[in-house]
This record gives C-alpha cells, sequence and structure tokens, in this order.
C-alpha cells in the first residue's frame, strides 16, 4: 500500500513540508519547532484542483478505507489488502470511486477557505464502515461468516 502524501505548512514558521498520512508529530526542517498533529475525530483531506481564482468551489465528500481484510467463508480464510474510497453523498454524475488519485497526488489539508463549500456526508463514519463492509463482501462467493 502507497501512503498518502499531505502537503502541510510549519505552524511556527510557514515552510513547506510533505508528510505521510500516519505521521503525527512533525518536526520543522527550518525551525526545527517539533508540533503533535491532532484531531477531534478524524482527519480531513482534499485533492489538489486548478480552478481559477475566484471561482466557487465546492468539495464533494468521499469516505476512504484502507487496511487488511480478513473474511471467513465455507471453505477459506480470505485475506487481502484494501485502499479503496467510495462517494459519500447520493450525486449521479460524479464518479463511485477516486480511483488511485490520492494515492498519486499529494493532498493537502481540508480548510474552509476562498469561499469553498464542503458538502456534509449522507452517512457518517459507521455508516460508511457498513457500506464498505457490504462492498467487499459482495465480492466473495457464498455466504460470509466472519468479516474484519
Amino acid at each position: 500500500m502507497t501512503a498518502l502524501r499531505i502537503a502541510h505548512q510549519c505552524p511556527q514558521c510557514g515552510a513547506p513540508a510533505v508528510l505521510a498520512e500516519t505521521d503525527r508529530l512533525f518536526t520543522c526542517g527550518y525551525c526545527r519547532v517539533t508540533s503533535c498533529l491532532l484531531q477531534p475525530d478524524y482527519f480531513r483531506y482534499m485533492l489538489p484542483h486548478k480552478a481559477p481564482a475566484g471561482k466557487e468551489l465546492i468539495y464533494v465528500p468521499y469516505w476512504r478505507c484502507r487496511g487488511m481484510l480478513f473474511s471467513c467463508t465455507d471453505s477459506e480464510i480470505h485475506q487481502r489488502v484494501v485502499d479503496y474510497s467510495r462517494i459519500a453523498v447520493s450525486a449521479a454524475p460524479l464518479p463511485p470511486s477516486l480511483g488511485v488519485r490520492p494515492q498519486a497526488m499529494t493532498l493537502h489539508t481540508a480548510e474552509r477557505r476562498d469561499g469553498a463549500r464542503f458538502l456534509q456526508p449522507a452517512a457518517g463514519p459507521a455508516g460508511a464502515a457498513r457500506d464498505f463492509e457490504d462492498h467487499f463482501r459482495a465480492a466473495l462467493d457464498g455466504p460470509v461468516y466472519s468479516q474484519a
């Protein structure tokens, strides 16, 4: 699995940095200040855009599931690495998944700026987890007795 790359700015001196998605401690290469990155629930990232300045932006939420998946069926225990995104709102013309974009691009922390609007997800993290579980369960033949 490829770790996501997140563009970050030092809160002390403003120097740019690129972090891995799992980094929670950041030491600035310029001013040497160490910061702890915290979020009350989950981190939110956005793909970079090339919209002209002054255009209103509307950000559409996608949930991401990344890790190991183990499924127990009649005949065996299936294991696989998953890194999958799924749209979090009902929006027919938008792609159901982001594909490999999050893995191939440097993401940015999602912040309200420049008048951008963020659509609210239709379901919270628990609903997203059930949706991912159903998606992965449907890919297996026969009944799935346990999945983690």
